[in-house]
């Protein structure tokens, strides 16, 4: 019987652990920096970056958090050249000083025609921001020089 009360008393410590809480309350979106030419992708950055934010905390006049796109590259991922690679890396940062840098890699057909292949890559990078944003918002958020 008291091996079972502390296998409960550790699985409710371990489910309350879950994620660390918020440093801030809340935040703004600040600045997308996408020097890259990728058609789209600093939208959907600063799309990806207020989403990520906004289902951790308020969005609004707060602390800023900045985007800034490192690098963007596209390669062929398969023989015969039908699906290809997408990979990009982005610096995210808090206003306050926290800072995290991600890369994320996703392949994407390339159709015979060229705007299914256009419309593929587009989604494979907005995709990739939305990964990368839902990553790095929480670590930014409950980093302690937020705090």
């Amino acid at each position: 019987m008291l091996r079972v009360l502390w296998l409960a008393a550790g699985l409710a410590c371990a489910y309350s652990a879950g994620r660390a809480p918020s440093a801030v309350s809340e935040v703004s979106v600040g600045e997308v920096v996408a020097a890259a030419a990728e058609p789209g992708l600093k939208e959907a950055l600063e799309r990806s970056v207020a989403d990520a934010a906004a289902r951790r905390v308020r969005v609004g006049a707060g602390p800023a958090l900045r985007a800034t796109v490192l690098s963007t590259s596209v390669r062929p991922a398969a023989a015969g050249g039908v699906v290809a690679e997408a990979s990009l890396s982005v610096r995210f940062q808090l206003e306050a000083g926290a800072a995290v840098e991600l890369t994320g890699r996703r392949g994407f057909p390339m159709g015979a025609e060229p705007e299914a292949a256009a419309g593929a890559r587009a989604a494979a990078f907005a995709a990739l921001a939305d990964e990368l944003a839902a990553e790095a918002v929480p670590r930014l958020l409950s980093a302690p020089a937020a705090r």
